[in-house]
């Protein structure tokens, strides 16, 4: 009867040509296969798995979370209890999961009620279209900038003058929608007039969008900006509009504020896991200082001032 058993489990995980090879010769991802199969023998009331498709290619991990639905769902005679670090598998698997930071449990529950609870709400990226060349030489010409011009740290800021764009200048100081534009310029030693003019451009046109989303959502935070790629954050609150109100408005506008792409999404599983890592690390005796990432509100204060 054990010898029928286990012969069973060794072709549901597809070990059949490893039969008379020693296990310890076997590759790491056939030998987490053979960990399972082994677990699984006599189908226990519970499996504690650690990890079982790390190391995996994704078509072994696939297979592998096969044969744990099939064990945990299908059969129902065993109730399995795994550690991950892959969101992804524990979305696939897992009714319940917990996450757990120095050893404690900071949440518990399915994956809609951890994203409902600790999801900041919407993740927003959006890429502008660039100022065509008919339209820079139209503004090149009427602030009388030659085509060659370039931009230092000496006269950035008359420059911006100039082209009547005054506003903009407390934004080039740290943490501000400027200071990708101040880096380059310090590497490089200076930009084109082309470039500032594109600078103005994207963040003109995402923060007019962003007013309109102002709207109805009250706290906005760009998190990440390069050039014309911008990254938001939207909370979402109780009486906040859905994800397909969103939808409907940027399609609404995005002709009209020259976007070309965009994506709304819901704050991931993955996004939520990192958050709690990230505290981890931060609590953590012998953490290293990590950069501190962009948070810039998108409130009534800058809009007012850029627009």
């Amino acid at each position: 009867m054990l010898d029928k058993t286990i012969r069973a489990m060794i072709e549901e995980m597809n070990l059949n040509e490893f039969v008379n090879k020693i296990a310890g010769k076997l590759s790491g991802g056939n030998k987490r296969k053979l960990s399972v199969a082994i677990s699984m023998i006599c189908n226990p009331p519970i499996i504690l798995l650690d990890e079982p498709s790390t190391g995996m290619d994704p078509e072994a991990r696939r297979f592998m979370w096969a044969v744990i639905h099939k064990v945990s769902r299908k059969r129902k005679k065993s109730a399995v209890i795994m550690t991950t670090h892959l969101m992804d598998e524990a979305e696939t698997l897992c009714k319940r999961m917990g996450i757990m930071v120095n050893g404690q449990f900071v949440c518990l529950g399915s994956s809609y009620d951890i994203k409902e609870k600790y999801g900041y709400g919407f993740e927003i990226d959006i890429r502008l279209k660039p100022v065509t060349n008919e339209q820079m030489d139209l503004i090149l010409k009427k602030y009388n900038f030659d085509k060659n011009y370039k931009i230092n740290n000496e006269n950035i800021v008359q420059s911006l003058e100039n082209l009547k764009k005054k506003n903009f200048i407390n934004e080039l100081n740290y943490g501000r929608l400027g200071e990708k534009l101040i880096n380059q310029i310090n590497i490089n030693g200076f930009v084109s007039i082309q470039y500032i003019i594109n600078w103005i451009h994207y963040n003109s046109n995402v923060l007019y969008l962003m007013k309109k989303a102002r709207k109805y959502f009250n706290e906005i935070i760009l998190t990440e900006f390069i050039e014309n790629n911008f990254l938001f954050k939207i909370k979402k609150e109780n009486n906040s509009k859905s994800i397909g109100f969103l939808f409907g408005l940027f399609e609404k506008y995005k002709n009209k504020f020259h976007i070309t792409e965009y994506s709304i999404q819901k704050t991931s599983l993955e996004q939520i896991f990192n958050q709690f890592a990230e505290k981890q690390i931060k609590e953590g005796q012998n953490s290293a200082i990590e950069e501190q990432k962009v948070q810039i509100p998108i409130n009534d204060e800058i809009l007012n001032l850029l627009l």
